[in-house]
């Protein structure tokens, strides 16, 4: 349940404040970067640690890259003003904006690179500044590290901890549960679809981030790491079979005696007649 990701939610939002296509694509590309790379360092991590250390290590990197994007609502150029908004605000206007997101507009304005609509020297487009949003999109592009290494971490920590008849039904049910935050995501737009509130989305985003690492948090101090588990059963099953048979060997060798010879024949022949019975019956 996040509007921190590069969907049509987060563009249509930076494309309000001013930002072009071009750039737009350009962030996009650089955090496809940072995933590359934090699928680079979880593989690293866990040869050498473990699949639960990377995850760990991966939402706090993301969880941090995330106050980039709250600290970029109180920035110059943020449009976020929630209280005149909700002063404002009636039924009426709330159903017109609604109906008004769902009409296609083509803006003939808007130059074919978009590269011209932004002076650098101060940070503006059309007068406007593009602080705010600009820094939006690089805490969500920087954060992408974090997440590519918390989702594969906690892919392959699900793969070998689920039985595997229990995999499908699991795995279904975390579907549903994501595809259900996914579509409460887009009510709570469509509650507050100006841009003024689009700051009350960030900070909702960003608290249910840090509810799932709180999760996993309690995952990591509540159960115990199988891997280590696995190691250690076998060493001890390993002493007790070693004991076990030592102990047989000497109780066998104790009780071989020449007095008991004659004890051992009968149970062998005792055996043999038993044997010979089976397959004659």
């Amino acid at each position: 349940m996040t509007v921190l990701g590069f969907d049509g939610i987060a563009i249509g939002y930076a494309k309000s404040q001013g930002l072009s296509a071009l750039w737009l694509g350009i962030l996009r590309s650089i955090g496809s970067g940072f995933g590359i790379i934090g699928a680079c360092l979880y593989f690293l991590i866990e040869t050498y640690s473990s699949a639960r250390k990377s995850g760990l290590i991966g939402l706090i990197a993301q969880h941090l890259a995330l106050y980039i994007c709250i600290a970029s609502i109180w920035l110059p150029g943020s449009p976020f003003d929630p209280v005149t908004y909700f002063r404002e605000i009636t039924f009426a206007i709330w159903w017109q904006q609604l109906q008004n997101s769902f009409i296609f507009t083509n803006n003939k304005n808007e130059s074919k690179t978009g590269s011209n609509d932004i002076d650098w020297s101060t940070w503006t487009s059309n007068g406007h500044s593009i602080i705010s949003v600009f820094t939006l999109l690089m805490g969500i592009a920087v954060a992408r590290l974090g997440l590519y290494m918390a989702d594969l971490s906690i892919s392959q920590i699900m793969q070998e901890t689920i039985p595997e008849r229990e995999r499908n039904t699991v795995f279904g049910v975390q579907d549903s549960v994501a595809q259900f935050f996914s579509v409460l995501k887009d009510v709570m737009t469509l509650i507050v679809p100006d841009p003024k509130t689009f700051g009350i989305l960030i900070i909702i985003s960003v608290l249910f981030v840090f509810s799932g690492f709180l999760c996993f948090c309690y995952y990591l101090f509540t159960v115990t790491d199988y891997k280590k588990e696995k190691t250690k059963l076998p060493n001890n099953n390993r002493e007790k079979n070693h004991k076990k048979r030592s102990e047989t060997t000497l109780v066998e060798v104790e009780d071989f005696t020449e007095e008991n010879i004659p004890r051992f024949l009968d149970m062998a022949t005792a055996i043999s007649d038993k044997e010979k019975k089976k397959f004659t019956n």
